[in-house]
């Protein structure tokens, strides 16, 4: 009979590249967290839209200075 192949011949590996849960996990909290900022940001903006149907806009707190 002829020559028995090598059993275990030598392959080359193909290195796969490490998933980064870290940096998936990060993107998601960012995604996230812009969604909401982006939410808070319309209703701010329809509050103001209704306040501002009714009655003159209020002032906002941050222009308002504390009596002295």
């Amino acid at each position: 009979m002829g020559q028995c192949p090598d059993p275990n011949p030598r392959k080359e590996r193909t290195i796969l590249a490490k998933p980064n849960y870290a940096f998936e996990k990060r993107k998601r909290e960012l995604e996230q967290k812009r969604k909401k900022e982006e939410k808070l940001q319309r209703k701010m903006q329809n509050k103001q839209a209704k306040d501002g149907e009714g009655s003159e806009p209020a002032p906002s707190p941050e222009s308002e200075t504390p009596p002295a």
